[in-house]
């Protein structure tokens, strides 16, 4: 698997934390759509680019590291992510995206 395609994760209830093997390069938007119960997502150095609103509303989502080689930062990336404290952008980063730290209170 080399890209994670658009809500494939989306509305998941349950699961707490997930992995992303080193094979995907690409994380489409809306991938985590909705996850409420999302804690820690680990994403490898391989992943080049994450689409808009690939963790939109993953209200439980408290840390994450960004690959190095992220360039940008999605529109709406980390919208509601209400228990997000702890984000690590990399330095390549130029751009940020309308809305991506939008109701974001913890960070």
């Amino acid at each position: 698997v080399s890209v994670i395609g658009s809500k494939a994760f989306s509305n998941c209830y349950s699961l707490k934390k997930i992995t992303i093997p080193s094979s995907v390069t690409i994380i489409r938007g809306e991938t985590f759509y909705k996850w409420t119960s999302l804690i820690e997502v680990i994403i490898p150095s391989s992943v080049i680019k994450i689409g808009p609103s690939a963790f939109y509303e993953c209200s439980s989502l408290r840390k994450i590291s960004l690959p190095p080689v992220i360039e940008a930062i999605s529109t709406s990336l980390f919208y509601d992510c209400s228990s997000l404290w702890h984000i690590s952008v990399p330095s390549k980063v130029t751009s940020i995206g309308d809305e991506s730290f939008k109701i974001c209170e913890s960070l």
